[in-house]
């Protein structure tokens, strides 16, 4: 959605940052499909403090991406999360604003102490070329590892890129040494003057919110609960759609109903069957709830949930054998088996009577005579009268 920040979510109220986790990486961050920070629900706190909440989850995937080129040996690739020079130097400004707005909240030294002149002119040296890359290096060098680390970058030392990013972090650091002097006189409406951040835009996010499992039901259960006559769903009904839907989510380690795909469900289907410890009409019946759970959210929001349709409506459903009701009923050596067990010397032929008595114990129970003792010269034939 247009003008909103990058890696940007807010529900009900509540605001935080949100990255999803590649595929291949979840394994080193305890099998999770995205790491999100709360923010608050005061949308101005958040903001402020979004793009340090964004470089922290990033800087944890960064560490979970070098863990796995370790262990594979695979070789470095282009950036995760790519950001321009401007655009690290924005974040990276915003960061050291909060750092310090925290510091100031905390304790009251931090205030009496002035601003360093010399790192100040060390700065402006920076963006200014008149540095070495060795110098560069050192003032801000850490940062720029961050910036790798966070998958935002691949600048190498040496190239022009990578002295390019050095010099507009020296713009950021400047910039947020004025601000703090500025701030030490009690002026807190300073805004930065290098058109390098001046005129930087705000970093967008086209990407949707994640819209769960549960956030879909519980629309449901409020739609049918809304009105005077309203039937709504039972919660034994919606417990079911819970259970199969988490259940799809675990095997698939995500609940982001907005990024399900066919070959997801089928290959859940095929790993339910495989187990073998679910019948066939128990796995058909799970894929029927979850693609329930699918339709409801395309008609809650037809435009965005998956317009195109369904995906799990062209899965094929599991098959499964039923038994012939004829041999779900009793037979007639099942019958006599139960009558004798309970010491009963009622005499049973094809030709019988309607029915037989209730039985307790026996399960045998069909409606055909009263419960009463019958001798054996004395049983109810098939025109409901007594013989001798």
């Amino acid at each position: 959605m247009a003008g909103k920040p990058q890696h940007w979510k807010e529900r009900n109220g509540r605001y935080s940052a949100r990255v999803v986790i590649p595929p291949q990486l979840r394994p080193y961050l305890d099998n999770r499909a995205e790491l999100e920070i709360q923010l608050g629900g005061d949308r101005r706190t958040a903001l402020r403090n979004h793009a340090a909440a964004v470089a922290s989850i990033q800087r944890q995937i960064g560490i979970a991406r070098q863990k796995h080129e370790a262990a594979t040996g695979q070789r470095p690739k282009a950036p995760s999360y790519p950001l321009t020079a401007q655009q690290i130097a924005l974040r990276d400004y915003q960061s050291q604003i909060d750092f310090d707005a925290e510091l100031r909240a905390n304790d009251s030294r931090y205030a009496q102490f002035g601003v360093d002149l010399d790192d100040a002119q060390r700065f402006r040296d920076g963006f200014a070329g008149k540095l070495s890359d060795d110098e560069l290096e050192e003032l801000v060098g850490a940062r720029l590892a961050r910036a790798r680390l966070a998958g935002n970058t691949d600048a190498a030392r040496g190239t022009d890129k990578w002295r390019a990013l050095a010099q507009a972090l020296c713009v950021s650091s400047y910039e947020a040494l004025a601000r703090e002097d500025e701030r030490n006189e009690g002026d807190f409406t300073g805004k930065p003057t290098h058109p390098l951040l001046a005129e930087a835009p705000p970093i967008y996010n086209d990407e949707p919110d994640p819209i769960t499992f549960d956030n879909i039901i519980d629309d449901e259960v409020k739609r049918r609960a809304r009105g005077k006559n309203a039937k709504p769903l039972p919660d034994r009904t919606a417990k079911k759609y819970r259970d199969h839907c988490a259940a799809f989510a675990k095997r698939r380690k995500s609940k982001n109903a907005l990024t399900v795909t066919a070959a997801e469900g089928k290959e859940w289907i095929e790993s339910l069957q495989d187990a073998g410890e679910l019948s066939n009409r128990t796995v058909k019946a799970m894929l029927q709830n979850v693609r329930t759970v699918m339709n409801w959210g395309r008609q809650n929001d037809p435009t965005n949930f998956f317009p195109a349709g369904n995906p799990l409506n062209g899965i094929k459903a599991p098959d499964f054998t039923t038994l012939p009701s004829y041999l779900r009923a009793f037979t007639m050596d099942e019958a006599n088996l139960c009558f004798r067990r309970r010491g009963k010397r009622t005499r049973l032929c094809s030709g019988g009577y309607r029915g037989y008595a209730p039985i307790p114990g026996c399960g045998l129970a069909k409606p055909g005579i009263s419960a009463r003792k019958t001798s054996s010269k004395s049983v109810t034939g098939g025109s409901g009268r007594s013989r001798p």
